[in-house]
């Protein structure tokens, strides 16, 4: 996270770091994993992330991200009878499927910056991306 002051509600060590600018040195990390981050991110952003992602790797990075999908999009409002979301969760969860990627746009993202041995994959009913790009030799 940027914010230090945040890192005190998790639990174990953690570093406050800008994603764009990692404070590692190349290859620190076996495996550098990103969860449900990229759609906060607009597309100039993304591919500077997976490039510095995959600098501190050693073996390459694995993101899971939000799938833009209309069902996805709807869920909460339309589950809200039910399960009674909390009006954060029905706001942030619209906003952010609406700034999510499609598979097709994410592959021909990383593809045109670099990355065209990025392997991303859809995975529904979860409406989620998983990313995988292996670290060149």
């Amino acid at each position: 996270d940027l914010r230090p002051d945040l890192l005190s509600l998790g639990t174990g060590p953690g570093v406050a770091a800008d994603a764009l600018v990692l404070p590692f040195r190349d290859g620190s990390f076996d495996i550098v994993v990103s969860t449900l981050f990229l759609h906060h991110l607009d597309e100039s952003a993304v591919t500077i992330a997976i490039a510095e992602m995959l600098r501190v790797s050693r073996r390459g990075v694995v993101a899971i991200d939000l799938m833009r999908h209309p069902f996805a999009f709807h869920f909460l409002h339309w589950s809200n009878p039910i399960f009674h979301w909390h009006w954060i969760t029905r706001v942030d969860g619209s906003r952010s499927v609406q700034a999510a990627f499609k598979r097709e746009e994410l592959s021909a993202l990383l593809a045109a910056s670099g990355f065209p041995e990025a392997r991303v994959r859809g995975h529904l009913p979860w409406f989620r991306l998983s990313v995988s790009i292996p670290k060149r030799k």
